[in-house]
């Protein structure tokens, strides 16, 4: 068998119950008691008038107790206390006498069948399901497993008993408790059910498929047991786990969705801004270009009107100092032509000639 079917099914893996010893549980003797699997084994026995007080029911418990039967209620507190009640314990006996067992233990051989000896290897050899069962002492109940066949021997009760001791105490590996023992031993899921009117302290008060009042069950119920009788129920624990956290993680996306929407939306809301912003600088780009293009048409034509001036200036002057030069050479003109005046001095400074003045009539020379 592969490591991941042994770590699927447990420590027994597909090997099936084949023999079962009951050491101190019950009135049961201390005999192995070989079972035939996958037929219908029929539990009688011999008490003091009849088949009554012979331990059927004990038989019964110890085997489904071994098996790990959830109607044994694994996690309860009193689970200890009601296995513990499987120990033998004499009717009428006085309390704190010496022949109650304090001590017991329950030895189930595993093997698998129709597998050719030629095909098996370590992990297909039979091995021994050991339960411990201790009335005052803790641990109160305790499962181990160990390779191949290994039952309590002696040639009586007593020494078998000493020999149950010893083997216990040679078993290595782990030691699992009452709520991990029927998990280890046979993975996830139920690996057996029963109804047994009375387990060890506890009497049986549920009511399963088979109890004989079965129809008080509910269609949810008969469901609830049919599916931990197909060893599923883990399967639909894991349904349940997968679909809460898959509400989880879609409640998680919903929000994520609409952060992610809120971030797009503020995205888009900055990308208009910043388009906004991108076209009012472009805006003023081009403004500030305009500008630019009006003032530097503005300086250009004010330096062409200047220039312009200035060559009007340059020309007023030149025709100023033209017009200069034709008085002065007008003024030297006269200077140098007689006209018979009397020079004087004029307001400026000049030397300027006066005509006599002709004699008016009536007057006589001057």
């Amino acid at each position: 068998m592969r490591h991941s079917e042994v770590a699927a099914r447990g420590a027994v893996g597909r090997r099936v119950l084949t023999c079962l010893q009951t050491i101190d549980i019950g009135r049961l003797t201390s005999d192995p008691v070989f079972l035939v699997p996958g037929g219908f084994i029929a539990v009688t026995g011999q008490g003091p008038v009849d088949s009554n007080e012979s331990s059927k029911t004990t038989f019964e418990a110890a085997l489904s107790l071994v098996h790990g039967d959830p109607g044994w209620r694994q996690t309860s507190p009193q689970f200890s206390g009601y296995a513990a009640e499987l120990l033998f314990n004499p009717p009428n006996a006085p309390a704190g006498t010496r022949v109650r067992a304090d001590v017991g233990f329950i030895a189930a051989v595993f093997a698998e069948l129709d597998r050719p000896t030629t095909d098996m290897n370590e992990e297909d050899n039979p091995l021994t399901v050991w339960v411990r069962i201790r009335r005052h002492d803790d641990p109160a109940f305790e499962a181990a497993v160990t390779p191949g066949v290994r039952l309590a021997r002696g040639g009586s009760h007593a020494e078998r008993i000493e020999d149950a001791k010893r083997v216990w105490a040679s078993v290595r590996g782990p030691k699992w408790g009452p709520q991990v023992y029927a998990r280890a031993l046979y993975g996830p899921g139920v690996s057996c059910l029963s109804y047994v009117s009375t387990r060890g302290g506890r009497s049986e008060q549920r009511t399963t498929l088979l109890g004989s009042d079965i129809s008080q069950l509910t269609p949810e119920q008969i469901a609830r047991e049919l599916i931990n009788l197909a060893a599923m129920r883990h399967l639909f624990d894991n349904e349940a786990a997968q679909r809460e956290e898959f509400f989880r993680l879609s409640q998680q996306l919903k929000a994520k969705e609409q952060e992610v929407t809120q971030a797009r939306d503020a995205v888009t809301a900055y990308t208009r801004q910043s388009e906004a912003i991108s076209r009012r600088h472009q805006m003023l780009d081009e403004a500030t270009a305009a500008r630019d293009q009006h003032v530097a048409r503005t300086v250009l034509q004010a330096l062409d009107d200047l220039a312009k001036f200035q060559a009007g200036r340059d020309a007023a002057a030149a025709d100023v100092e033209k017009t200069k030069r034709d008085v002065a050479e007008v003024a030297q003109r006269l200077q140098a032509r007689p006209c018979g005046r009397r020079p004087s001095a004029g307001p400026n400074g000049r030397r300027t000639c006066h005509r006599p003045r002709r004699p008016s009539a009536g007057r006589g020379p001057c």
